[in-house]
């Protein structure tokens, strides 16, 4: 029997929508070397001996070109050493070690965007002579390449008897982004008798990084936690430290920005200096560099699928694969533990932490992440200043039954909170750190291109009751799209209340003719 339909071809309204998403396409993680010689400033007396290192990475760009990935930063190191000067035997200076690093990416398009981050593992000090040392860093980095796009695709078909196979998806794009400096100043009041010598130590944090968004513009506010070591200038020798916390505001201009998005900030401190002024006060000076990406996040429903009850019709189908977020958590973990000190201690000056994060494995629903406190202890002996480090090893537990075992994590540890008691020769140390994971996945979602009138003839046979044999992976919609029914009706005749089917399942089908 044929339709009176057939062989007339019918335009069919289908209404696509333009969506925009950024593909997380590549992540991957890599150790690099930064290896520098660096003279000791004129101003600055002759090393005897290194105290202690701390450094910080500063990635400054990444880019794509000529099937090469490079990544520009610097590490900004501050050496602490020791002198033979009787009245300053010990002196700090500060040294920035510039490194760059290419990576092959014959395999990447050149419209990708680069994003880096990273931390110095381990950093070796050797005296080549007394004005020039030799700085060689252990630098951990995390890559990862992006790009954005946008795709057509079908979001409703104008036709009464059409059914559609829906699929969700999140759709997150880059609105714009935008970077500029502010330099917060203050002036810090030690104590009235107070009178400084010489500044050996001096850094800034960044804490508590907040942000508003309005109008073309991100409010970022945020703590800057300053730590200092000085030698006071009085008869014979005499350390003292000093910690305090600054708040700062800064405004960043992005175009199209408006107060529903989400904004990812880093707050990188470029440079610091302080300077002793009369009467016990020190002038803080710190160089911020304010990075803002806002993102806009749209929820959208894919037509995956099509068919009509009445007419013939071809859905041409795309798809495309993302590694798409599935999973964050945040939380802090409340730690402690003891650090063994090489030498008598008399007074603890200042203690730095900076938390790493290691291997990781999953068991059942639990996700297993190793990490690692960096403790640096500046603290005062019988013969003067002295700094040990030690690692001290914590263990993050992630409970979910959203996590797969072949999920790509983006894992960061930040030490919010830190405080110290000496006891003895040792040093209880009780600390913050704040777990901030990302969990993405490897996601394939297809989606119709456009839907067009097919001259194939693809309806049933006159109405008759099938038994139909389920096959392996079948579902519903399969079933319902090969008889040209309805879920519902299948449902319905074979008194099924879930659409679940294993291979193997019997269905009855009435099959109907349309008129």
């Amino acid at each position: 029997m044929r339709n009176a339909w057939e062989g007339i071809l019918m335009s069919i309204d289908a209404v696509s929508d333009a969506i925009k998403l950024d593909r997380l396409i590549k992540k991957w993680d890599v150790q690099v070397m930064a290896t520098s010689d660096v003279l000791v400033p004129d101003v600055k007396p002759d090393v005897e001996e290194i105290i202690g290192v701390d450094c910080k990475l500063i990635i400054d760009d990444g880019e794509v070109a000529n099937g090469r990935i490079l990544i520009e930063g610097r590490v900004l190191t501050r050496v602490l050493y020791a002198t033979a000067q009787e009245d300053r035997p010990v002196a700090g200076m500060d040294a920035v070690i510039e490194f760059s690093h290419y990576f092959d990416a014959t395999d990447v398009d050149e419209d990708v965007t680069v994003r880096a981050r990273g931390y110095v593992e381990h950093t070796d000090c050797d005296v080549i002579n007394s004005r020039k040392l030799q700085l060689k860093h252990v630098i951990n980095l995390s890559l990862s390449i992006g790009k954005e796009e946008s795709i057509n695709a079908v979001t409703s078909i104008e036709l009464d008897d059409v059914m559609c196979k829906n699929s969700g998806i999140r759709a997150r794009h880059m609105v714009g982004e935008g970077s500029s400096e502010t330099i917060v100043r203050e002036d810090i009041n030690l104590g009235e008798d107070v009178v400084v010598r010489d500044i050996l130590y001096s850094d800034v944090t960044v804490t508590n990084l907040g942000m508003q968004l309005s109008d073309n513009k991100v409010l970022v506010e945020g703590t800057l936690s300053v730590d200092l070591i000085y030698l006071e200038d009085t008869e014979g020798v005499k350390y003292d430290s000093y910690s305090t916390e600054l708040g700062f505001t800064h405004y960043v201009d992005v175009d199209g920005v408006q107060a529903y998005m989400f904004p990812e900030v880093e707050c990188v401190v470029e440079e610091v200096s302080a300077d002793p002024k009369d009467s016990g006060t020190v002038n803080i000076e710190a160089v911020l560099n304010v990075r803002v990406k806002v993102y806009e996040e749209e929820e959208k429903t894919l037509i995956v699928d099509a068919y009509s009850l009445s007419r013939n019709i071809r859905g041409n189908q795309g798809s495309f694969a993302v590694l798409s977020e599935a999973f964050r958590s945040n939380t802090q973990l409340s730690l402690r533990d003891t650090v063994e000190l090489s030498r008598d201690a008399k007074h603890i000056l200042l203690v730095r932490g900076q938390a790493q994060a290691g291997e990781y494995e999953f068991s059942g629903n639990r996700l297993y992440i190793d990490g690692l406190l960096l403790v640096r202890v500046y603290y005062i002996t019988e013969s003067g200043l002295a700094c040990d480090m030690a690692e001290m090893p914590f263990r993050h537990v992630v409970d979910s039954d959203e996590l797969k075992d072949d999920d790509k994590l983006d894992v960061r540890f930040n030490v919010s909170h830190i405080a110290y008691t000496l006891n003895g020769n040792a040093v209880d140390i009780r600390y913050t750190v704040d777990c901030n994971l990302k969990v993405y996945r490897e996601n394939r979602f297809i989606y119709l291109l456009s839907v067009e009138e097919s001259d194939e003839e693809t309806l049933p046979e006159p109405a008759s009751i099938t038994v139909y044999v389920v096959g392996k992976g079948e579902t519903l919609w399969d079933v319902a799209k090969r008889y040209r029914t309805t879920i519902e009706k299948i449902k319905g005749i074979n008194e099924l209340e879930e659409e679940i089917l294993n291979e193997g399942d019997k269905l009855l089908i009435l099959k109907e003719i349309k008129p």
